[in-house]
């Protein structure tokens, strides 16, 4: 999975996306999502790329963190996960790559898939924004379904489209670019509703990324 991000935040976490199905007949569900983690220092600024699946519950890998690493606020920066059964990956602006490698099993059975911008249910829910101060701008959200190489999401980084990228295997794609309506559309045809949780945090249009292709 791949997004940009632009934020304002200097301290907890904001939820970026997340990919979940549930197991009705366990009573489970397996998940994964990318989540970004603020901190007053530059470097210590990282991509949560994480698992959740029955047996290990919660897995995350993380960018690294120390000098030449961490994101800037109030600038657009990138940031992908790849998960396999065995690794998970977080990439920050193409580049920090962080890995955690404990071996996952998805549940069978799984039925209805959820994708969620801006929030995270997995094992206590998370939802964007803790004050009505915080900024939070996402764009051209992608997942796939299969594992983008490093040389791809370096790409992704870059500014390409992720329609340039693996396009047989793009699985979810939103640009999240204003279409002149109030709801905005994936790429495939998807409808999507853009929800406003609050006067304090009310969708508004912002410029977009530098995109190529």
């Amino acid at each position: 999975m791949s997004l940009w991000f632009y934020s304002n935040r200097t301290t907890g976490r904001e939820p970026l996306i997340e990919f979940r199905a549930e197991d009705p007949v366990a009573e489970d569900f397996f998940a994964f999502n990318l989540t970004m983690l603020s901190n007053a220092t530059t470097t210590n600024r990282r991509i949560s790329a994480a698992t959740y699946d029955p047996t290990n519950v919660l897995l995350r890998a993380q960018t690294a963190t120390g000098a030449g690493n961490g994101w800037a606020t109030s600038t657009w920066n990138h940031a992908a996960g790849v998960f396999t059964s065995s690794l998970r990956t977080a990439y920050l602006n193409g580049g920090s790559s962080g890995t955690q490698s404990t071996t996952v099993t998805a549940p069978g059975g799984l039925i209805n898939p959820v994708i969620s911008i801006n929030e995270v249910l997995t094992d206590t829910p998370q939802y964007g924004h803790d004050s009505s101060n915080e900024e939070i701008r996402m764009a051209e959200v992608a997942i796939w379904n299969t594992d983008l190489t490093s040389a791809e999401i370096s790409s992704l980084a870059k500014g390409f489209c992720p329609k340039l990228i693996r396009p047989e295997y793009l699985f979810f794609y939103a640009p999240l670019i204003r279409t002149g309506s109030s709801s905005i559309f994936e790429a495939t045809g998807i409808p999507m509703t853009a929800y406003n949780f609050g006067s304090a945090f009310t969708p508004t249009t912002q410029p977009h990324p530098r995109r190529i292709g």
